[in-house]
């Protein structure tokens, strides 16, 4: 109490009554290292996201215990963004206890721009659908008062397979393209996903803006089976002679908005190559029907068509329907869900940039075949290749299916290997492997004792599978197509490329990248 009455006091005293005392220093306190207390992911509105559900375009945002020290240099900063298919948790741990870095943890950065202080945001270039990333700060990344991080830290997050942002994914006419029509009527962008501001993609020619609507359209209106759609349309014709660019702008932004662009397609007008069909060599197990070559099964026809120019391709069979545009002049496109051993009539429609050109089509389906498929196949074994490669095979009918003299061929024009005899049961699945293929081998998945192994007389294919990808071609002793996987880069070594539904079409989406587990469901 006795201080709180005289300080006033002390106050109404002359300054000089009272000599100066020395300033006392604040105590010292010792920086402490630098630590991770939360980290969230956003898009560009700042909603917060899961980040077992990320958008394509995040927005990471890391707190720290103090100010980082940044200089624009990724690795040296030691804030990072790696592509988790690239990485191993394992020796990326290790990799990150010291500079520099491995060459494969290099490769697998992933582009961003970083700002902030004690709280950094870390905007990335556009990622993967579907796909796992990793954010990592290393211990080499040091505060502004110079103390080293106390621990490596590594989160990982995952892209949205569908729902997580737009990227453009197709244009008509596609950019670079010549000899385009100067009547064509309008432009078209296809993106993966819902895009707002479509009043900001410009049209410019030869003397600069042109006037231009736009609209949204059904993608399948085009040409395309899915997607977002807009058209580009303009008064008059283009001039000849004269280069094109329409452009989507950083005004254009997706569902968390993100820009989408700044995209441009150009093109260039001149005269135009008369539309018609052009024949070419079909694959053995396919028929010519006119100059398109079709195989058929015992549910779809797969229409392989090549025309003299670009063209957006219309198939239309007694009720059912296949489209798809053709940048290059050639189209692969199939109808599903066809009634087996029936004869079916139409019409294949072909629009080039200014000309239509209508084609008669008859086709019929096979009989029933057997319900044998290629489930999974591995081009890229963690074991030695080609011996560790294998293509499964699974019977999804209701009774046994017998693989004599059944054929696998990595290529249309190609017989393939001749399968010795062996029986797959309902429900069962048989591996095709090379001669010197082990089941047990201490690099891959073991594969389990009650699946037979049908062992070719020398490797899978012409030489192996190559992890660059081909096409895997299952035929019947006579011939007919039962099974195909289409051409797709290895994953990975250890991974596989698996089947995920009960079919035998080869079409992308219907396989996906997973830890090869031979022999299981």
């Amino acid at each position: 109490m006795r201080f709180i009455v005289i300080l006033p006091l002390l106050g109404c005293l002359a300054v000089d009554a009272i000599p100066d005392a020395p300033p006392t220093p604040d105590a010292y306190v010792e920086p402490r290292a630098p630590r991770v207390l939360a980290w969230r992911v956003t898009d560009h509105l700042g909603r917060e996201w899961l980040a077992t559900r990320a958008p394509r375009r995040p927005r990471i945002v890391i707190e720290l215990s103090a100010e980082l020290a940044l200089h624009g240099d990724r690795v040296e900063d030691g804030v990072l963004v790696l592509d988790a298919s690239e990485t191993d948790l394992e020796t990326l741990s290790e990799d990150l206890e010291r500079k520099p870095l491995r060459v494969a943890h290099e490769r697998a950065l992933v582009d961003y721009a970083i700002r902030g202080d004690s709280t950094l945001e870390i905007e990335t270039e556009t990622l993967q659908l579907a796909s796992s990333y990793l954010v990592a700060i290393a211990p080499w990344a040091r505060s502004t008062d110079d103390v080293a991080m106390d621990a490596p830290f590594v989160a990982e997050l995952t892209v949205r397979a569908s729902g997580a942002g737009a990227v453009v994914v197709d244009a008509w006419p596609a950019p670079g393209a010549a000899g385009v029509d100067p009547a064509l009527p309008f432009a078209a962008i296809r993106f993966d996903d819902e895009v707002e501001g479509i009043e900001a993609i410009t049209f410019e020619g030869p003397d600069g803006a042109v006037h231009t609507a736009k609209e949204r359209v059904a993608c399948a209106d085009v040409g395309w089976e899915d997607g977002e759609c807009v058209l580009v349309r303009w008064d008059g014709q283009l001039r000849p002679e004269r280069e094109y660019a329409w452009t989507v702008t950083d005004w254009v932004v997706d569902r968390g908005g993100a820009p989408v662009g700044p995209w441009t397609g150009r093109f260039r007008t001149s005269t135009s190559t008369p539309l018609e069909l052009v024949g070419h060599a079909c694959a053995i197990d396919a028929l010519e029907v006119g100059s398109v070559c079709v195989v058929a099964d015992d549910s779809s026809i797969t229409l392989d068509v090549v025309a003299s120019a670009p063209f957006r391709g219309f198939v239309e069979l007694e009720g059912w329907s296949a489209r798809g545009v053709a940048t290059r002049g050639e189209l692969s496109t199939i109808l599903r869900g066809l009634p087996a051993d029936t004869e079916l009539t139409g019409t294949l429609r072909l629009e080039g940039y200014a000309q239509t050109y209508i084609e008669p089509l008859t086709v019929r389906t096979t009989a029933p075949l057997p319900a044998i498929t290629i489930s999974e196949v591995r081009a890229d074994p963690r074991g030695p290749e080609p011996h560790q490669e294998y293509v499964e095979l699974v019977n999804f009918g209701a009774v046994p299916v017998s693989l004599q003299d059944y054929r696998i061929a990595d290529r249309s024009d190609r017989e393939g290997d001749v399968l010795g005899p062996s029986i797959v049961p309902p429900g069962g699945r048989a591996l095709v492997v090379a001669p010197t293929f082990v089941a047990d081998h201490p690099d891959d998945p073991p594969v389990p004792p009650g699946t037979p192994l049908i062992r070719l007389d020398g490797s899978i294919a012409s030489g192996g599978l190559s992890n660059a990808g081909e096409p895997v071609i299952l035929r019947d002793p006579t011939g007919r197509r039962i099974s195909r996987v289409p051409a797709l880069a290895s994953p990975g070594p250890g991974m596989c490329w698996t089947r995920v539904d009960e079919s035998r079409l080869g079409d992308p989406q219907r396989f996906v990248a997973r830890a090869c587990r031979p022999g299981a469901p």
